[in-house]
């Protein structure tokens, strides 16, 4: 069946001229389309989170502290920002906003385990150990799953002298999480100081399984394992 011309010139001229109303005349922005739907993640929560954790990885504390404020303005309950923004100010120095930023996160979610443990490493850092002790034991109340402050009693018992209670601790974040080469490296020279050395030669051998000879090195110096030093199972193990 032949379509009659006018019909044929008709549907061209709408064809035409529905073109032209999608292509933008030159400066005319009015007629510019709108962003697509994936650029309105730009302004998300989790990007700048993302953009802050980015920035602290590479040193850029000062830029991280702005990209988590603008985290947490986005979404005020997002204890994982309020806690990295306390990590950025830590390594800036300004201790009281770090330690603001962690109860922050805490009073949203008292069960945010991280929180806890940042707090009590930095306040075992000022050798406030009385503090750090405390802090790391509210955490494992607060989260008893959580393996990162079971990891900061036990490391800082072994730093003070209390090796039987820190080896309890190093074993339970061990339970929770295998793969941590320094719960075993500081559970083997509690052992050493226990004079146990069956127990800190095979807690030795782990951390060395899970982290490499960077451990045999840190053996050979640390005055955990004096007694050690001498014995040939020990230098076997090490490399001497």
């Amino acid at each position: 069946m032949k379509i009659p011309i006018l019909v044929l010139t008709t549907a061209l001229w709408f064809a035409t001229a529905s073109a032209q109303e999608q292509k933008p005349a030159a400066g005319d922005t009015a007629a510019r389309p709108s962003k697509p739907k994936a650029a309105a993640k730009v302004d998300s929560a989790d990007y700048y989170f993302k953009w802050g954790t980015a920035l602290c990885d590479s040193a850029r504390y000062q830029m991280a502290v702005l990209k988590f404020k603008k985290a947490v303005i986005l979404r005020h309950n997002f204890p994982e920002a309020w806690t990295e923004w306390g990590v950025a100010l830590s390594n800036l120095g300004r201790i009281d906003e770090e330690f603001a930023k962690y109860a922050e996160a805490i009073k949203i979610d008292s069960t945010y385990g991280e929180a806890y443990f940042n707090w009590g490493t930095t306040l075992a850092a000022q050798q406030r150990f009385k503090e750090a002790t405390d802090m790391f034991k509210k955490g494992i109340a607060a989260a008893p799953k959580h393996p990162k402050n079971y990891e900061g009693l036990g490391k800082l018992q072994s730093q003070i002298g209390f090796c039987e209670e820190a080896v309890k601790n190093l074993e339970k974040t061990l339970q929770l999480n295998q793969a941590n080469p320094w719960a075993f490296f500081w559970q083997s020279g509690c052992y050493a100081r226990l004079k146990k050395k069956a127990e800190s030669l095979a807690a030795l051998q782990k951390a060395i399984q899970w982290g490499g000879d960077f451990y045999k090195m840190e053996a050979q110096k640390d005055g955990a394992f004096n007694s050690l030093w001498s014995d040939p199972d020990f230098k076997k193990i090490v490399g001497l």
